[in-house]
């Protein structure tokens, strides 16, 4: 990480280029229909989805769990930033609500627990956004992805494809 900064490139850069290579080699597949895809991640993958989706009109819809939070949040109470975010003045730019907002008006789902403190304001940050394309579940419970929060993924992800 040290030395892409000094060279001035950024993890951030380097994952989102990684993502859209990816998308544009599934694309490139026989019979994959580009209506039909999109990104989901959970945590660090998480935050590749946000700003997977923000920046590239071909993620038709974006799934988001475990990743949703303001910085003001992350700063008060001291929860770290991933690698991937640490970009000089980032902050001064934009926040989370900003980066979401960009996603619409494709469907988004936002999953987040009460307890995770990668999620802790999801609820707030989804509200600062005048949105009809969030879905946002919420549960009482912390960072890991469990059963239930798996399976509604899946769920919301199957019902957008299905809309097809």
């Amino acid at each position: 990480m040290s030395y892409r900064l000094l060279d001035g490139d950024l993890l951030m850069r380097k994952c989102l280029d990684d993502a859209q290579r990816a998308l544009s080699v599934l694309l490139e597949v026989a019979g994959v229909d580009e209506r039909l895809v999109g990104v989901a991640g959970h945590s660090y993958g998480g935050y590749t989805a946000l700003y997977h989706a923000a920046l590239d009109p071909r993620c038709r819809w974006a799934c988001i769990s475990g990743a949703v939070c303001s910085f003001e949040t992350r700063r008060r109470e001291g929860t770290g930033i991933t690698l991937f975010e640490t970009v000089p003045g980032l902050t001064r730019l934009l926040d989370t609500h900003d980066v979401l907002s960009a996603i619409g008006p494709r469907p988004t789902m936002v999953v987040s627990g009460t307890k995770d403190k990668y999620s802790r304001d999801a609820d707030k940050v989804v509200a600062k956004i005048a949105n009809d394309f969030i879905t946002e579940l919420r549960v009482d419970r912390e960072h890991a992805l469990d059963q239930e929060r798996f399976d509604a993924i899946i769920e919301w992800i199957v019902d957008r494809v299905s809309d097809q």
